[in-house]
C-alpha cells in the first residue's frame, strides 16, 4: 500500500546532533587520507604539519556541521509555512516517489538565503582583509599578483556579480535538484528506491534505519545524469576536454556512491547512540 507523507517540520536538535556525528566520522577519514598524502609528499618532515591538520579538519567539520544542519533545518521549518512542504510516497519501507517541484523549490530558496547570508558576511569582512593583503603584496613588489587580487575584489563586490550569483544560486539548485528527482522517480521502479524504516513516536516519526546500498545506488545514478549533462555542455564549449569530461563523470559517480553509502552506514551506526532523526510527517 502506497502512503503519501508530507515533511511538515524537522526536529532541529536531532538533525544537528546526528548530522554532526556523521560529519565528524567522515572528517576523520579525510584527515587520515590528508595525513597519509602529506607523508607521501613530504616524508617525515611533514609529520608535525599532518598532526596539526587532523584536529583542524575535525574541528572545522564540527563547527560547519552545527551551522549547516541547524541553519538549514531551521530555514526549512520556517519556509514550509509559506511554501509547499516536501512530500513523498513510501510503500513497504521503500521511497518510490518524491515531489520534484516542492522539493526543488524549498531547497532552492534555502540555497538562496544561505548565499545571501554568506555573501553579506564576506562583504563585511573581505574588503578589510583584502586591503591588508594588497598592501603587503605591493610592499613586497608583487604588483601582478596584487592586480589579480584587486580585480577579483572589484568583481566580487560589484552589483552585477551579486545579482548573477543570486540568480544562479537559486536557478541552478532548482534545476539540478528537480532533474535528479525526476530521474529518481523514473528509475526507482526499475532499480529500487531508498529503503528506510520509520517509527511513529507521538508527534514525531523517527528514522530508525537507512539502507546504505539502495541509497548509494539510486542517488549516484541520479547524480550521474546531471554529470552527463554538465559534461556534454562542457564538450559543446570545448571539444578537446573529452578526457576531463570522462574523468568528471566517472569520479562523480564513484565519489557520490561512496559518500552516500558512508553517510547511510554511519547514520545506522550512530543513531542508536546519539539519537535518531525525528521528523514531523503528515
Amino acid at each position: 500500500m502506497v502512503n503519501t507523507k508530507e515533511l511538515s517540520s524537522i526536529e532541529l536538535s536531532s538533525l544537528t546532533t546526528i548530522g554532526m556525528g556523521i560529519y565528524v566520522l567522515i572528517s576523520v577519514i579525510l584527515a587520515i587520507i590528508a595525513f597519509i598524502a602529506l607523508m607521501v609528499i613530504g616524508g617525515s618532515s611533514a609529520i608535525t604539519t599532518g598532526l596539526m591538520l587532523i584536529p583542524m579538519i575535525i574541528f572545522g567539520a564540527i563547527l560547519y556541521s552545527i551551522i549547516h544542519f541547524f541553519g538549514r533545518g531551521y530555514l526549512y521549518n520556517v519556509l514550509v509555512t509559506r511554501l509547499n512542504a516536501i512530500d513523498f510516497d513510501i510503500e513497504e519501507g521503500e521511497i518510490t516517489r518524491i515531489n520534484p517541484i516542492s522539493t526543488s523549490l524549498v531547497i532552492g530558496v534555502i540555497s538562496l538565503i544561505c548565499f545571501i547570508i554568506v555573501y553579506t558576511l564576506a562583504y563585511l569582512v573581505v574588503p578589510g582583509f583584502a586591503s591588508s593583503v594588497l598592501q603587503t603584496l605591493m610592499a613586497s613588489g608583487q604588483m601582478n599578483l596584487a592586480l589579480i587580487v584587486y580585480n577579483f575584489l572589484v568583481l566580487m563586490l560589484s552589483p552585477q556579480f551579486f545579482i548573477a550569483c543570486i540568480l544562479l544560486s537559486f536557478v541552478l539548485t532548482f534545476i539540478f535538484v528537480c532533474l535528479q528527482i525526476y530521474v529518481y522517480n523514473y528509475i526507482s521502479p526499475k532499480v529500487g528506491g531508498i529503503i528506510v524504516d520509520f517509527k511513529d513516536e507521538g508527534k514525531y516519526t523517527s528514522l530508525k534505519y537507512v539502507d546504505p546500498k539502495s541509497a548509494a545506488i539510486i542517488v549516484s545514478i541520479c547524480s550521474l545524469v546531471v554529470d552527463l549533462i554538465v559534461s556534454i555542455a562542457m564538450l559543446a564549449i570545448n571539444h578537446t576536454a573529452v578526457l576531463y569530461a570522462l574523468y568528471n563523470i566517472i569520479s562523480g559517480f564513484v565519489i557520490t556512491f561512496v559518500l552516500v553509502f558512508l553517510i547511510a552506514y554511519f547514520y545506522n551506526y550512530l543513531a542508536p547512540k546519539m539519537g535518531q532523526l525525528k521528523l514531523e510527517l503528515e
